[in-house]
């Protein structure tokens, strides 16, 4: 039986590992069982946040760990099951934000799961809460770009909202129309 320190360990480095690739490129390579992989690692964090409840690199590992679920999901077309993922992804990325502040990391964090939820809704034709996802992203995305204006990633992070907002107006206004 493998000890804490060893399914720590392991999870460590397929984390590390399914962080070097997009989230395309993983669905594109996940084995048939991905779904099942990517539940276990969801289960092995939340096994390692019961040991150290609010820790915040245990929460940040359990949100990742959702956030594999929630991209296979989308990529399969599960709306409403990558929407759950990401939603509690989203939520324990706001614990974190409370247990840290507002560091650069944690406001990255918080503004991908905004996006990912906001994809997520717009998949789903809740337009509003799509919007209000994307609105505060954005928010995020201007003080990090104010706050770190040298640092490239966070100067383009404005734009990308931006465009989700366009996007959202138009695939609105097309469904509408």
């Amino acid at each position: 039986m493998a000890t804490s320190f060893q399914v720590a360990r392991l999870t460590r480095l397929r984390l590390a590992h399914q962080q070097t690739l997009s989230p395309h490129q993983q669905t594109l390579n996940a084995p048939p069982q991905a779904k099942e992989v990517a539940a276990w690692l969801v289960e092995t964090a939340r096994l390692r946040l019961a040991d150290r409840p609010e820790d915040p690199q245990a929460l940040r590992d359990l949100s990742v760990s959702l956030i594999k679920i929630g991209d296979t999901e989308y990529a399969l077309g599960h709306w409403n099951r990558a929407c759950t993922a990401f939603s509690e992804a989203l939520e324990i990325r706001r614990r974190i934000l409370q247990r840290v502040g507002e560091t650069p990391e944690a406001l990255r964090d918080l503004s991908v799961s905004l996006n990912k939820v906001g994809e997520t809704d717009r998949q789903l034709g809740d337009w509003n809460q799509a919007h209000a996802n994307f609105t505060e992203g954005l928010e995020i995305a201007r003080h990090l770009a104010a706050a770190l204006p040298e640092h490239e990633d966070y100067k383009r992070l404005p734009d990308w909202f931006e465009r989700r907002l366009a996007e959202l107006a138009a695939a609105r206004k097309e469904d509408q129309g």
